[in-house]
């Protein structure tokens, strides 16, 4: 399969493809930080006096020139939101930059297949079965970049997202991520029946941990 692919995709369809990747790394890096930032801010809301007791935040307060804490709260929450906008805009034109990049490697090798066939002696196609060239131009190709490709770029921007956010907790929060994470490796190599029962057990660890850390 890798073999084939690398005969379908050239080097200037192998750089797009390398170009999409570290989009969807900057992509995981920023739902990351869409997803730690929002705990800093709910803390803030909770209890004001955070804003003196830390000293980034303290510093912050004091380059801004903020007059009081529900200043710098909704200065804070506007920022946020803008980040979430950017985000949320990046994310799209990744999204459409992937589209893009599926189909018109779908198309170009559609082409660049029919157009051999047209090209081919007369003899060949006396030889082919016609069902089989529709085939190779339609189920296969559709086949390749719908059930292939397109899956693979998913997959990979799912794995970059949970990688990033996995990182995120074990800096925070070592313990409380590191038990779950052991647990359910246990539970892989244990062969546990059921992908039900390991999860299960997980998120009873995990809330062990946290009524420890409470």
């Amino acid at each position: 399969m890798i073999g084939k692919l690398r005969t379908i995709f050239g080097r200037r369809e192998t750089l797009r493809a390398g170009l999409l990747l570290v989009l969807l790394l900057a992509g995981a890096v920023l739902e990351t930080a869409g997803i730690g930032l929002i705990f800093p801010l709910i803390s803030m809301l909770n209890d004001p006096g955070i804003i003196a007791r830390q000293p980034f935040l303290a510093w912050l307060y004091e380059h801004l020139k903020m007059t009081s804490p529900r200043q710098f709260l909704f200065v804070i929450s506007g920022a946020l939101i803008a980040f979430y906008v950017f985000k949320n805009a990046f994310l799209a034109l990744v999204t459409r930059f992937q589209l893009g990049f599926i189909c018109e490697n779908h198309v170009r090798v559609s082409s660049q297949l029919l157009t051999t066939y047209l090209r081919a002696p007369y003899v060949v196609h006396l030889q082919r079965n016609t069902a089989d060239i529709v085939r190779n131009l339609f189920a296969d190709i559709n086949g390749l970049f719908v059930g292939v490709v397109g899956p693979a770029f998913v997959l990979s921007s799912e794995l970059l997202v949970l990688s990033t956010i996995l990182a995120l907790l074990i800096v925070v929060l070592p313990l409380i991520t590191l038990i779950p994470v052991a647990v359910i490796g246990l539970v892989v190599l244990a062969q546990v029946p059921t992908p039900v029962e390991a999860a299960g057990v997980a998120l009873v660890v995990l809330a062990m941990a946290l009524r420890r850390e409470g």
